[in-house]
């Protein structure tokens, strides 16, 4: 059966399993069955919360953006700091 994940927009946070609260964290998000989430949303949206179900994949997928994103930025500011330092040895020889 296809698990998918509940987003809470108004809180902008994934539901906990067992509907047990809320989190920012995507590792402790909860897995739901699509069939029983449909219901979970049903009752949800009836009750004005906005709330949306979120593919699995979806989900993997945007966290790899963001992790590749991390990265990138991290290799670029590795990057400046070597420069830096490369700058500062060079001062260091002139001296």
């Amino acid at each position: 059966m296809t698990k998918v994940l509940i987003f809470c927009v108004e809180r902008k946070q994934y539901w906990k399993s067992k509907q047990r609260g809320y989190t920012f964290k995507l590792s402790e998000a909860g897995l739901y069955d699509m069939a029983d989430a449909v219901i979970i949303l049903h009752d949800l949206n009836s009750d004005c919360e906005d709330a949306r179900m979120i593919d699995i994949d979806e989900a993997f997928t945007s966290l790899q953006k963001q992790v590749e994103i991390l990265l990138y930025r991290r290799c670029e500011s590795d990057a400046k700091l070597d420069s830096v330092i490369s700058l500062l040895n060079e001062i260091k020889d002139a001296v």
